[in-house]
């Protein structure tokens, strides 16, 4: 009798209008299949994606506890969806996914045959933008246009609501995301109910290729609230790469493996994606501020080829070493410094630390009066947004210039240039954030000083 009531049930038994996806893409800025970052890209930026999924058992049936079958044997999915960053501040977004899937024959709740999903929309918002660390807030709302009673929709609107973090360290990365998913409770033929979730994401990232390929291992989990049943603690890890062949396209592979048998996590996952990115193009000109004779910018005909080329830097030749006491020195078209020079936070005042520094540059300057234009050139890191970070780096330029002049520098020896992040040192973020000094001029043969006349100090009147 008991075996017959247990056929009749499964006899009986239809899929559930439930979602039971595990992994989501968000086609945010710095994200991974799994994980947000907790950025916002570029303002006005707009990336438009999919993500091909395939998925083995993601869904076990149970009775009593006891596997008897895979209600989705096997899932073949494609989600497309959209993402504006409206500002720096602001982002908009939204997803469709569609799916292909097969259930065990012996189980009547199987779902399969062709699907779609719930339509998804939701937006972002920055709460904090450093340039080491970056936290925001989202929230998202998923709407019922699923197909009904095939595992992969529901029949009421859900929301999900959460915060991101995300923090940076050289060529290492981390996101750690946490929040919640509030449905009215969704009864399965299953021995489990979909009710409202505590949800929560984390992935490490190496940028193995600064601005090309980065590794990653992430990981998604669910909890549960209306009950504590293991079928209600879906938890899966992933592993993965991500190549940026240009600055329009993204492409994303991995594999993974679920760590609990709750709903939504495979035994095996192999995920593809490909992110198309849009941003407002950038400007083609870099402007020069002089002061003493004209800083000519640098030509960039085709911006693609000059991205490409400063992507990878011929290595500098070995330096000479440096004596005791030695802080700065002329080397063939620049003058060299034994440190970068120390700003503060985001700002452009110089710090104590380096006002020695640039003591030491000014006496080179003195010492050498067959050179009679140099040009200082800020850069930044490429965190925060482009138009802020070309900003500062003319700021410190002009402050470096302030400070050499006071220190006694002709100001028509000097030019300030700022480069912003286009033109990086390399993977790390301090070493991108500096101050060159590049000889452009110096005196025709036989001279031996400068050829203009000293003027007052431009912003005081004072004279030397």
């Amino acid at each position: 009798m008991p075996a017959l009531l247990l056929i009749a049930a499964l006899a009986h038994a239809e899929p559930s209008s439930a979602d039971i996806e595990l992994v989501t893409p968000s086609f945010a800025a710095g994200s991974v299949p799994g994980a947000e970052s907790g950025r916002l890209g570029r303002a006005g930026s707009v990336r438009v994606g999919s993500l091909v999924q395939y998925a083995l058992a993601p869904l076990v049936y149970r009775e009593g506890g006891e596997e008897v079958g895979a209600a989705v044997a096997h899932r073949a999915s494609l989600q497309l969806g959209v993402s504006w960053d409206v500002t720096r501040r602001f982002a908009l977004r939204g997803l469709l996914p569609v799916a292909v899937q097969a259930g065990s024959d012996d189980v009547a709740a199987a779902a399969s045959g062709f699907g779609a999903g719930d339509l998804g929309v939701g937006a972002r918002v920055a709460l904090l933008d450093h340039e080491r660390f970056g936290l925001a807030a989202r929230a998202d709302v998923r709407f019922p246009t699923g197909t009904p009673n095939a595992w992969l929709g529901e029949a009421n609107p859900r929301g999900i609501l959460g915060v991101d973090f995300s923090a940076s360290a050289g060529p290492v990365g981390v996101m750690v995301g946490a929040g919640g998913v509030i449905r009215a409770p969704v009864a399965t033929p299953d021995d489990f109910t979909l009710g409202s979730e505590i949800a929560g994401d984390a992935a490490v990232r190496l940028r193995v290729v600064p601005k090309r390929l980065a590794v990653h291992v992430a990981a998604v989990a669910r909890v549960g609230l209306s009950a504590a049943g293991a079928a209600e603690v879906p938890a899966e890890v992933l592993l993965g790469a991500q190549w940026t062949p240009s600055k329009t396209v993204q492409l994303d592979l991995g594999v993974g493996h679920g760590l609990s048998t709750g709903y939504g996590s495979s035994r095996f996952r192999a995920l593809a994606g490909f992110t198309f990115v849009y941003s407002r193009p950038r400007p083609t000109e870099v402007a020069a501020v002089t002061v003493g004779a004209a800083a000519a910018p640098p030509e960039e005909e085709d911006f693609d080829q000059f991205l490409d080329a400063v992507d990878e830097p011929p290595p500098p030749p070995e330096p000479e070493k440096w004596a005791a006491g030695e802080l700065a020195r002329v080397e063939n078209d620049q003058i060299t410094i034994r440190e970068p020079i120390r700003f503060g936070q985001a700002n452009d005042e110089i710090l104590p630390e380096s006002r020695p520094l640039l003591e030491a540059i000014a006496l080179r300057l003195k010492e050498n009066p067959g050179i009679l234009e140099v040009v200082i050139e800020g850069h930044s890191s490429e965190e925060g947004d482009f138009a802020v970070n070309y900003a500062l780096s003319m700021k410190r330029a002009t402050s470096v210039l302030v400070a050499l002049v006071e220190a006694g520098v002709d100001a028509q020896r000097l030019a300030i240039r700022g480069l912003g992040e286009v033109k990086p040192a390399g993977a790390d973020a301090a070493e991108n954030r500096r101050v060159v000094f590049h000889i452009v001029r110096r005196a025709a043969a036989g001279e031996t000083k400068s050829a203009t006349t000293p003027v007052p100090v431009p912003w005081t009147g004072a004279s030397r």
